[in-house]
This record gives C-alpha cells, sequence and structure tokens, in this order.
C-alpha cells in the first residue's frame, strides 16, 4: 500500500515536469536582453518560417536552449535589441523518400529595427546539395536577408527504406 502512494506520487511529479517542460517550449519568448521584459516597440522578434528545415544554433555567439529548433522551438520567439546580430543557423532536411540532408551552421549577419518580427525561411534544392538562408519582415513579406547557396551533405536513407 506505501509503495502503491509513493508510485503515484511520483508518476504525477513526472508528467507534472514534462508538461512544464513542453508548455515552456511551445509558448515560451527567450529574452537576449537583460532586465525586465521591454516593450514589444523597443525590440525586435525572431520566429521561424512554418515548417522549414532551419535550426537557429546561436544568435549573437549565445547558444539556442533545447526548445529551439528554429522546426531556439517551431512556435516560440526570440527577442533581441535592435542594432547588428549574427545568426547561426542549420539546415536540415528530412525526406521520407530522399533521406536526410544537413549543413555545417552558417553565420548570417542582419540588422534588426524595433518593433519589427523576422520571420527566419530557407529554400533548397536537392539536385545540386544547396540551400539558402532567408530572413523576411513578417509583416511585410519583403526579404531582408538572402544568403546562400551553402552545401547539403547527404547524410543517408531512413533505414525502412533501403
Amino acid at each position: 500500500m506505501f509503495l502503491l502512494k509513493d508510485w503515484r506520487r511520483l508518476s504525477l511529479l513526472v508528467f507534472l515536469i514534462c508538461y512544464l517542460f513542453f508548455i515552456g517550449c511551445a509558448t515560451g519568448i527567450h529574452r537576449l536582453y537583460q532586465g525586465p521584459p521591454l516593450p514589444k516597440g523597443n525590440v525586435a522578434q525572431i520566429i521561424n518560417g512554418s515548417g522549414n528545415c532551419i535550426l537557429l544554433k546561436s544568435i549573437d555567439g549565445i547558444e539556442g536552449s533545447r526548445c529551439f529548433r528554429a522546426p531556439f522551438a517551431t512556435t516560440a520567439k526570440v527577442e533581441i535589441l535592435p542594432g547588428d546580430h549574427t545568426l547561426g543557423v542549420y539546415c536540415q532536411i528530412e525526406k521520407v523518400v530522399g533521406g536526410w540532408y544537413s549543413s555545417i551552421k552558417q553565420d548570417v549577419k542582419f540588422k534588426a529595427e524595433p518593433g519589427q518580427t523576422y520571420l527566419l525561411d530557407s529554400k533548397h534544392d536537392l539536385t545540386y546539395l544547396t540551400w539558402f538562408f532567408i530572413i523576411k519582415n513578417e509583416a511585410t513579406k519583403e526579404v531582408i536577408v538572402e544568403e546562400g547557396p551553402f552545401p547539403l551533405k547527404f547524410l543517408g536513407r531512413f533505414p525502412l527504406l533501403r
């Protein structure tokens, strides 16, 4: 009887920890500045474009958290101060039929304006194993940065398709 109560408590504790972890990753706004949150008009936001292959590894040399796979999580946002920034990005493509492709980290510079939200995006060409990194203004859809082509490396096929 005593062990059953402990097991239930332990299960509840594990559930709560997992729940808080996933909620924090999915909805969190990561602030890369010190002090209290600033008004939205005084900071810039970076979010991942839906469903693309971008992995945001770092911003100005600060490594992303476990939540960020920009698919820094797909719905997470990063707030930064306006000014010049360097993003460390990867491209990782997982095609069910085509296999896995990945790149080495690329450092891309851009200037963030206050009150603006930027979407990270990419385009790739698997025929030539290349990809381009794109930053768009969310409101206007204007391309702010397009850099590349960067090389992609074929990592292999999914085991069940061999």
